[in-house]
């Protein structure tokens, strides 16, 4: 990594731990492990938040990295296209990939149900799959995860293994304490360090602790770039009117409101909708920032922001 970043000109100053990092933008005191998933493996780190969050240990599940779920997952879906529609999709590497596709795409977007397709010699084939499925697929897994957590405690998830089919329900039911980190959380822990990342004489250091978010005397520490538009489609609405159309019906269409606290803006689900930010499902007031895509139903906005000059 610091070899790529050599070559192409980009000065590193620290490297920081990805959970101590994360971690630092949640305003809570206590002992915790934070999860987060690579292609091989998931990564366990216990961390302390006193005043500040540091990594006491750190340790991995070879069982739940991203690819043996993907490959569970996979299988389990052709094995409902040969049940379904005497179909193998994984004995011809066209379909196979269509297959591959097609499942990433909607594991991401979490939604409940979806629809596989795969067309091969002009004919097109396809079965519903269901989240739960896929959940059954990987309980194995996801049992020898919990066994290596151990007793009920704090659970920090990612907005990446988030995602993963049944996780979440597997923790609760097990006891812990699951919270998820909003997709953002790593920049504004980045930003809220910048000033002091000045790299030392000694070269590049690595950064294992970070001061917690209720340790900061100013919130504006945490510096987000705000956004001023909500975009739908071609048309971008300023949040200005957006919260001024919300305050003059009480029907929302969209399925959520955008509200502006202090000096943030915030999006906030609506009773029975089903609202997304980047893919991880929202069911209390969340904060946003510029390029944060907001999914509700079948819609999608985007947050951007407008520069006028002249």
């Amino acid at each position: 990594l610091l070899g790529i970043a050599n070559e192409a000109s980009i000065q590193i100053s620290a490297l920081a731990d990805l959970a101590v990092a994360t971690a630092s933008t949640l305003a809570r005191p206590g002992h915790c492990t934070f999860l987060d998933n690579g292609f091989h493996r998931t990564i366990l780190t216990r961390l302390e938040i006193n005043g500040s969050v540091s990594r006491t240990s750190y340790s991995e599940a070879a069982e739940t990295g991203f690819q043996a779920l993907v490959e569970g997952w996979i299988d389990a879906v052709a094995d409902l296209f040969v049940q379904e529609t005497r179909f193998d999709p994984l004995r011809i590497a066209d379909t196979e990939q269509q297959l591959f596709s097609h499942v990433l795409k909607n594991v991401a977007s979490c939604v409940d149900e979806f629809l596989v397709e795969v067309s091969h010699a002009g004919e097109s084939r396809r079965v519903a799959v269901t989240r739960s499925l896929l959940a059954t697929k990987s309980s194995q897994r996801l049992d020898a995860l919990l066994q290596q957590i151990g007793d009920p405690t704090t659970i920090v998830l990612s907005h990446r293994i988030a995602r993963v089919p049944g996780l979440t329900e597997v923790l609760r039911a097990a006891g812990h304490d699951v919270n998820v980190v909003e997709p953002h959380a790593i920049f504004s822990a980045a930003m809220a360090h910048e000033k002091n990342s000045a790299q030392s004489d000694g070269g590049v250091s690595f950064i294992t602790q970070f001061a917690s978010a209720n340790s900061r005397d100013e919130p504006t520490n945490l510096i987000r770039v705000r956004p001023t538009h909500l975009l739908h489609g071609t048309e971008a609405t300023s949040l200005s009117n957006v919260i001024s159309d919300q305050n003059q019906t009480s029907n929302n269409v969209r399925g959520f409101c955008i509200e502006l606290e202090g000096s943030e803006y915030r999006v906030l689900p609506m009773a029975k909708a089903e609202v997304k930010i980047n893919g991880v499902v929202i069911d209390s007031s969340t904060s946003v920032a510029v390029g944060d895509i907001i999914r509700s139903d079948s819609e999608e906005f985007q947050l951007i922001r407008v520069i006028q000059r002249g």
